[in-house]
């Protein structure tokens, strides 16, 4: 069985794919709307912090605060790299970024 590998380029396609198997998938939603910016932050670093016997996570991160401060946070306290796929413009529609997990 070959697996594909999932980035920031092919995430949905291959997201929808595995996740009609509901094999091989976590699934979160969290609302944080009362928590402040820097908390969120941790939380959320917190949660990918915890799946360390996982082989390869990606992480698609929806985001409605500065891109700054959440790029400043990953690159301060996070292995790993990520990529911005669509900048927040302090509307209704979310920016993304994309987390991928390096293990240690």
């Amino acid at each position: 069985m070959i697996k594909s590998i999932i980035d920031p380029t092919n995430f949905d396609i291959e997201f929808r794919k595995i996740s009609r198997n509901k094999r091989g998938v976590a699934r979160s939603r969290i609302d944080f709307e009362n928590i402040d910016v820097e908390a969120k932050i941790r939380l959320i670093m917190f949660l990918i912090s915890k799946a360390s016997h996982l082989d390869s996570v990606v992480y698609k991160i929806l985001f409605w605060e500065r891109d700054e401060k959440i790029e400043e946070y990953l690159l301060k306290n996070m292995k790993g790299q990520y990529t911005k796929a669509k900048p927040y413009k302090n509307g209704a529609r979310a920016g993304v970024i994309f987390y991928r997990r390096k293990d240690a």
